[in-house]
């Protein structure tokens, strides 16, 4: 009895909640990155993170899966052949997803998208006095064949925060690295 005590009580001290950190109902109100980029968390409703970073705002589902984005004049929308996956459902499919799809930005025709998403590895990222479960994930995104983006990122699918992104740059072959700075 005293062992399964001591376990839940390691289970509490180790989840967001305990120490007052972000949860998905209590959202980091922005995330501050070491380039100096911020985004402005809006709201975290039916699975759909709504965030505003240089002049879009944007919305992906389950954090992971885009949506659409929207400025002054400009409007990006994608719409999926079928519902995308939860992190849940990819992992029961053996870690990795792809879906297909449309984008359409303003009235130019449709272009032919396909995502890919791989589940790379699980672990705990301690962050301020809180404790994080993250997923390294690989995504990928092709356009009309093209691959446009192609990267990893360190995400906490609890909070939708994406605490690291590595990109590669097409052009050089090198890999961009940003790093979450500060969350607020």
């Amino acid at each position: 009895m005293r062992l399964a005590a001591w376990v839940a009580g390691l289970f509490f001290l180790a989840s967001p909640a305990a120490a007052g950190c972000f949860t998905a109902e209590e959202p980091p109100a922005q995330l501050h990155f070491r380039s100096g980029g911020t985004l402005d968390y809006l709201s975290i409703t039916e699975d759909v993170l709504t965030y505003r970073g240089s002049g879009f705002t944007s919305q992906l589902l389950h954090g992971l899966w885009p949506l659409g984005s929207e400025s002054e004049g400009f409007t990006l929308r994608y719409t999926w052949a079928a519902l995308p996956p939860s992190l849940a459902q990819i992992s029961a499919q053996g870690g990795k997803a792809r879906i297909e799809g449309s984008r359409q930005t303003n009235s130019l025709p449709a272009e032919a998208v396909v995502s890919e998403l791989e589940i790379i590895a699980e672990e705990f990222l301690d962050w301020e006095d809180c404790r994080y479960k993250v997923l390294w994930l690989r995504k990928t995104l092709i356009i009309d064949g093209d691959v446009e983006s192609k990267g990893e990122i360190l995400f906490a699918p609890g909070v939708m925060i994406v605490f690291t992104t590595k990109v590669l740059d097409p052009a050089t072959g090198e890999w961009l690295t940003h790093q979450l700075e500060s969350l607020q």
